[in-house]
């Protein structure tokens, strides 16, 4: 989403996929995650091809960078917990 900080991207993340597998497990504990890279303001996108990986790289080299996680359960009451 436009202007969405790493951090509340990866809580979104998470939901979604938790969400996701509610549909077709209902009742039971899901639990899900997900992972994003940040560089300055800048969110990495997932590489799926070498060249993406290496572009990457590139940018974090010599850099820092922040790894933020985000986790979401949501229990077999339906209830979400992230």
């Amino acid at each position: 989403l436009k202007n969405e900080n790493p951090k509340d991207l990866a809580v979104r993340l998470a939901i979604a996929k938790a969400r996701k597998v509610e549909k077709t497990h209902k009742g039971e504990f899901i639990l899900a995650a997900d992972t994003v890279v940040a560089c300055g303001l800048r969110i990495l996108p997932k590489a799926e091809q070498e060249h993406e990986a290496r572009s990457c790289l590139t940018l974090l080299s010599g850099r820092r960078h922040h790894v933020y996680g985000g986790i979401a359960l949501i229990r077999p009451d339906g209830q979400l917990i992230s």
